[in-house]
């Protein structure tokens, strides 16, 4: 995990065992599963829906093979983002606030450009910005923006091949 640098942030939600010096998780929930037992409330359809639209899906964007593959995943993230900006609610605190914010945090910042997931900003969904803003405010003190975007882009397997221009193209 080490990009060349010291740190003392990663870009990526990780559980480490300072004792073994490894990492045990770097996947949102289920550090949260070992973190806290009680998850009876915990809303397992959003969280699939989310993770497969905007974890998974912003991904398959920016590592897609055909400009045909590019442009299923690509809808399919704004398709999503569409039907959240109806639906976001911000209320108390939850596991799935936490998942959410670590992917939706790195979409303007990585996604937007790196991915070219860009066919709008985040900001200009006013329900969805909103949201990101409060939980960003939770959890400013734990969030290094410079260090996102530079594991991201720093990163040699996120960067997308070059043999595909579609890529970048709104």
């Amino acid at each position: 995990m080490n990009c060349g640098f010291e740190t003392k942030y990663y870009s990526l939600p990780i559980l480490y065992n300072y004792k073994t010096k490894k990492i045990v998780s770097n996947n949102s929930l289920e550090i949260i599963n070992i973190l806290h037992k009680d998850l009876s409330n915990f809303n397992y359809n959003l969280y699939n829906e989310f993770n497969e639209k905007i974890v998974v899906g912003t991904y398959k964007v920016g590592h897609a093979k055909s400009e045909e593959e590019y442009l299923k995943w690509k809808d399919q993230v704004f398709d999503y983002l569409d039907k959240l900006e109806t639906t976001i609610n911000v209320s108390d605190l939850s596991a799935l606030d936490i998942v959410m914010y670590c992917h939706l945090i790195r979409f303007d910042l990585v996604f937007y450009n790196l991915f070219s997931v860009n066919k709008k900003h985040l900001w200009e969904y006013p329900k969805i910005y909103s949201y990101l803003q409060y939980l960003h405010a939770l959890f400013e003190d734990s969030t290094d923006l410079l260090e996102i975007k530079r594991g991201a882009y720093l990163t040699e397997n996120n960067l997308p091949d070059p043999k595909f221009p579609y890529l970048g193209k709104n």
